[in-house]
């Protein structure tokens, strides 16, 4: 009975010891032998694997979309514009993501000559611009919107000369936008070259309407009226929309878009909020909205709208989307406008 006893107990010893060997073995190669034991073991191992994937991950999408904003507000010399997310297959969107948007330099398709309009060309700053002299009126400066030339508001130019304006219609700066924070210094500079010619309307689109928002409320730009297509409220919002057209959800990148455009261009992208301009816009503003636009939408107008310290009135096109809303319904466009200077 004691050599049994003695030879259960000296078994028990050994399979302990091998136990603890062979835990010991697994845990040197980052393997536990049962899950009892894999948090106590293995679990210091597994953490910092973790953590590396996690931070090796952050940089990636990080990377991506220092990429993505860059090219988002970069242009390109040549080719041809990525379409509209809404007009992209699954497959172009993929690469969209992976790659960024492409967006050419923006070009003018049409001349002042082509309506009727005598322009010259002048520069404010580095921005070049057409200037049209009217017939003592006033004189109003058109921004056109994200990516687009000057062209393409030559028809709301030849308007307004129509009704007695000179107008100004100013360019894209450089090789890049700032979705209209830097870009609100362009207005100063047109203040000063409409000076003495009467009263001074701005008139912006889409982004347009954004660097005038800020250049009135923020920059103290003075001006006698101000006419606003579509402003968006905030540039996260915006960005966020796009996301939204892509099918994908905006969390976390266009956070990381917002902060690395801005970073790149020197600001705060968060703090790009039109609709914190507004108080401080005490001149008459008329606003002119699509209630189908998919870029903007109408509670951010809205909101901009309650936000005007001075006299404003908010016009809403149906069936309108994010488009010109000259083009859209003519009839309605000149006679909003029309009325809102007289």
């Amino acid at each position: 009975m004691t050599t049994i006893g003695r030879g259960r107990s000296s078994i028990q010893r050994s399979s302990r010891a091998d136990g603890e060997g062979g835990l010991a073995r697994r845990y040197a190669l980052g393997m536990p032998s049962h899950p009892l034991f894999s948090p106590a073991i293995a679990s210091p191992r597994r953490l910092l694997w973790a953590s590396l994937a996690l931070l090796f991950a952050g940089a990636v999408s990080q990377a991506v979309a220092f990429v993505h904003a860059w090219r988002f507000t970069h242009f390109v010399e040549a080719g041809s514009r990525t379409p509209d997310p809404e007009d992209l297959s699954p497959a172009e969107r993929a690469w969209v993501l992976a790659t960024g948007v492409r967006v050419p330099r923006p070009q003018d398709s049409l001349t002042p000559a082509e309506l009727g309009l005598e322009a010259r060309e002048i520069a404010l700053g580095s921005a070049p611009a057409w200037s049209v002299q009217g017939d003592g009126r006033g004189c109003v400066g058109l921004f056109p919107g994200y990516a687009a030339g000057r062209s393409s508001l030559l028809h709301e130019a030849q308007a307004f000369h129509g009704l007695g304006y000179s107008v100004v219609v100013v360019g894209a700066v450089g090789d890049s936008t700032s979705l209209g924070w830097h870009e609100a210094e362009l207005v100063r500079g047109l203040a000063r070259h409409c000076a003495g010619q009467g009263e001074l309307v701005l008139y912006g689109e889409s982004m347009g309407a954004a660097t005038v928002l800020r250049a009135v409320g923020a920059l103290g730009v003075d001006a006698d009226a101000l006419i606003l297509e579509s402003p968006f409220d905030r540039l996260l919002t915006t960005v966020c929309h796009r996301f939204e057209t892509m099918g994908i959800p905006a969390v976390p990148g266009a956070w990381m878009l917002v902060f690395w455009g801005g970073l790149q261009h020197g600001f705060d992208g968060f703090s790009h909020d039109p609709v914190a301009y507004a108080p401080g816009v005490e001149v008459p503003t008329l606003i002119l909205h699509g209630d189908r636009d998919l870029r903007v939408g109408m509670d951010e107008v809205r909101s901009i709208d309650d936000a005007l310290a001075g006299p404003h009135r908010l016009a809403v096109f149906e069936g309108a989307g994010h488009v010109s809303l000259l083009e859209h319904d003519p009839a309605r466009w000149h006679r909003e406008v029309e009325a809102w200077l007289e």
